[in-house]
């Protein structure tokens, strides 16, 4: 098996910070955005019945989302659109756009805002742009235990968790690491009504999600004081 390229191969689609409160997270006091962003979103939206808020701007070359309702609380960074010249839409390379992520993430953790949480999720969507579904899956062998069989294969998806214990000094702390490896590829839709026409398929790319979270069987509350700790063993291990 050929050596792996570097990380910085991967370009982001999306990153996650997921948080499971204890309590129930506030909405129309919440002010959590402007604490970190410094600046009022371009679109909020709250939802009294449903007990849920959104919250989204632009942020570090992307757009950032606050999204908030009685169980979670989900701080997610996307790309902006994309056009018919570049399809597949990026933010840019991993560990640049993780760096300024990361930071806002640990900047909440450490907030005096920031509510009891009893469990922490990482989770990424990575892309690494190949020229054809079989150059993805020769390089997706790179990464796999598996050497994929590329002239007779077709709609792999290979999903994987590996559990392992925290290392952080919380007794009992067990840590998933779900991996779901593709190859995905964009078409385009041209609407002409009352058609829609469809374009050859392009813009192919290796495409990688991580879910790397504190195990739901823990009980109780993260220690306040080590949830900058655990947030970056999770991106560690989604590193």
């Amino acid at each position: 098996m050929s050596e792996k390229p570097s990380v910085d191969a991967w370009q982001v689609q999306l990153l996650r910070l997921t948080a499971f409160p204890i309590d129930e997270p506030p909405i129309e006091e919440n002010s959590w955005w402007m604490d970190l962003v410094k600046e009022p979103p371009e679109t909020k939206t709250i939802r009294p019945r449903n007990a849920s808020l959104r919250e989204e701007g632009f942020y570090a070359g992307g757009r950032l989302s606050l999204k908030v309702d009685p169980q979670r609380v989900d701080w997610l960074l996307e790309p902006i659109e994309g056009t018919e010249e570049d399809p597949l839409p990026m933010i840019g390379v991993f560990p640049e756009v993780l760096s300024r992520f990361e930071d806002l993430a640990i900047r909440w953790l450490k907030s005096d805002s920031c509510l009891p949480i009893q469990r922490l999720a990482f989770g990424a969507a990575l892309l690494q742009p190949v020229k054809s579904r079989e150059a993805g899956y020769q390089k997706l062998s790179q990464y796999l235990p598996f050497e994929v069989d590329v002239e007779n294969s077709s709609d792999l998806l290979y999903q994987i968790n590996r559990p392992r214990d925290s290392h952080v000094g919380i007794e009992e702390l067990r840590i998933n690491r779900i991996s779901k490896w593709s190859v995905s590829a964009m078409q385009l839709l041209r609407f002409s009504p009352p058609r829609v026409s469809a374009a050859k398929l392009g813009n192919f790319a290796c495409r990688l999600e991580l879910d790397i979270n504190t195990a739901a069987e823990f009980q109780g509350e993260l220690p306040r004081k080590k949830l900058t700790d655990i947030f970056g063993e999770l991106v560690k291990l989604g590193k």
